[in-house]
């Protein structure tokens, strides 16, 4: 769960520290306070895409961070497969944050990853739930992923999901081997030029540069030969060369070592000086011989080197490049001259591979015929709680094996009749925005313990509701926080009378900037800030005794629930 969250410089925000604890939390306050800013603060630390404009005026960088206490043992699974490691109590340390040149950094742990890790791992943290995902069930596409999660269907569809993307391929190749003869043919004798011309030229792979490296020796012979001729003539060859002076040097050494043993040892050593200067002299001579002007030789590499050329032009920019045209062009053209049988050997695989999949689609229709049933038991029962007694709902699956989709052949939607006599229809077309935020309430409760998320964070749940329905959502919110942690930013006071921790997030302004803060409410305060909420300006001493009746009676009806 969360424990806490740092924000500075985000907007009006300069430096707030929240803590939080288990249960239903409630933030409450001014339009305009900074509530969306808070969230805006916890969708950047789940990876979310921020913008530099979110910075405080004036400031070169904001941040936030975030700790996690994480119970979940799947939860701590996932985070090791992720290369994340936490302490022996679970805790997780999320830091983010973004300069005004927009660049954005991330670190769990003390470790820096990518933004795109971030948010992965940030699905399995915190469930952000606004306006949007109410308007997410009017889009019948998104209903299959409710009914998946709530039937459990990972695995199978996981299995189905292998297939898919088998046939797929299958399909990709059937398609990029299917030309018409005359295209056929074209490609034949284009690919058929391109491996004669380098299968004529029988390029090697160190060839080029090993030519290259001949041919500008060759360039320089001339002058690289009269050097060496120079080099040999001091060593052996010319007046006063080393060679004679080294020999002379020898015999006079040998003549002093018959009187003195001492001498011997650089008789040895120049001796051997004699000897490598003789050998050295000849090496250069033979290799003076090798490389020697020889203009055939000259014009055969030139020739050469020209053919490689013109083949890198075309072809490279390395030799290698030559070689792996050479190949793909040889796979090209055996897949074409023999696409015939390879696509009737590919269409006898995919047909195989179709029965397969039907076969797991099958398993997966009736999953979530199956779970579909129990799931509109499951939600009926909460919205009658919620005031939508009369309401009728059902999961429509209808399965076409024509309409082959990454999610299955169903074509899942949840239907509605919210008044007595109505026929079902799509939510599109039935539901109001306060029946979509119950709607939605009951999906969440109903689908709380299918995943294993252990934070929801819910924007405005209470948009379009109010009075005995209003409370309905409290109590549920109070419930679904006995065994996950629930934020809830909210506008009625029937909402925050429940909650079990009562942030008020508030505006101060001095004489030349704004500041938004936040402080957690006891009692007193609490019940101050609910007759705001009912009253706004004037708070009159009735208005504060309904409040607290309204706290009372709340934390009474949840003792009898108990």
């Amino acid at each position: 769960m969360l424990q806490s969250l740092h924000i500075e410089n985000i907007a009006v925000i300069e430096k707030i520290d929240i803590e939080f604890d288990k249960g239903f939390i409630v933030l409450t306050g001014e339009t305009g306070a900074g509530k969306s800013i808070l969230i805006d603060s916890i969708n950047m630390i789940l990876g979310e895409r921020v913008f530099k404009d979110i910075i405080r005026a004036d400031c070169q960088k904001a941040f936030v961070s975030a700790v996690f206490n994480i119970e979940n043992p799947n939860i701590l699974l996932m985070l090791d497969e992720f290369g994340v490691e936490t302490d022996d109590d679970g805790m997780l340390i999320i830091q983010r944050d973004l300069t005004i040149d927009g660049k954005s950094t991330a670190k769990i742990n003390g470790r820096p990853v990518t933004v795109g890790t971030l948010k992965e791992i940030g699905k399995f943290l915190i469930n952000v739930h606004g306006q949007h995902d109410n308007h997410a069930l009017l889009d019948w596409r998104s209903h299959v992923k409710y009914l998946d999660l709530f039937a459990k269907n990972d695995i199978i569809l996981n299995d189905y999901q292998n297939s898919y993307k088998k046939i797929n391929e299958l399909k990709s190749e059937i398609n990029s081997l299917n030309v018409d003869e005359k295209d056929k043919e074209y490609r034949i004798g284009i690919l058929k030029k391109q491996i004669d011309e380098i299968k004529s030229a029988n390029v090697e792979q160190d060839e080029y540069e090993n030519l290259r490296k001949r041919y500008k020796l060759l360039q320089k012979s001339e002058k690289i030969s009269a050097e060496i001729n120079d080099v040999y003539e001091l060593l052996i060859n010319g007046e006063d060369n080393a060679n004679d002076l080294l020999y002379n040097a020898n015999n006079i050494l040998s003549s002093i070592s018959a009187d003195m043993d001492e001498i011997d040892n650089f008789t040895v050593r120049l001796n051997n000086i004699y000897l490598e200067t003789a050998a050295l002299s000849d090496d250069l001579r033979d290799f003076k011989n090798n490389i020697e002007f020889d203009a055939d030789e000259f014009e055969e590499i030139e020739e050469r080197l020209d053919i490689l050329n013109r083949l890198l032009k075309k072809y490279g920019p390395d030799i290698s490049d030559i070689l792996k045209f050479l190949e793909d062009s040889q796979k090209q053209l055996d897949n074409i001259e023999f696409s015939d049988e390879k696509i009737a050997a590919l269409k006898k695989n995919l047909s195989t591979e179709t029965e397969i999949l039907k076969k797991k689609a099958d398993i997966l229709t009736k999953s979530r015929i199956d779970a579909g049933k129990i799931l509109v038991q499951r939600v009926v029962s909460e919205l009658k709680f919620l005031d939508m007694s009369a309401v009728r709902f059902n999961v429509d699956v209808v399965s076409d094996y024509n309409e082959m989709t990454s999610d299955g052949f169903d074509r899942v939607e949840f239907l509605i009749a919210v008044n007595v006599g109505e026929e079902l229809k799509s939510m599109a077309k039935t539901a109001s925005g306060g029946e979509l935020s119950r709607i939605m309430l009951s999906l969440k409760n109903v689908l709380a313990d299918k995943d294993e998320i252990e934070t929801l964070i819910f924007d405005e749940v209470d948009t379009g509701v109010s009075g005995r329905a209003a409370q309905k959502i409290a109590i549920k919110l109070r419930q679904m926080s006995e065994y996950k942690q629930v934020v809830s930013v909210t506008h009625l006071a029937q909402i925050a009378a429940y909650a079990t921790q009562h942030y008020l997030i508030y505006k101060e302004t001095d004489d030349k900037r704004t500041y938004t803060n936040i402080t957690q409410l006891n009692q007193e305060q609490r019940v101050n800030e609910m007759a705001r909420i009912m009253s706004g300006i004037d708070i009159t001493e009735s208005v504060r005794q309904t409040a607290n009746e309204m706290l009372i009676n709340a934390e009474k009806y949840m003792e009898n629930l108990i």
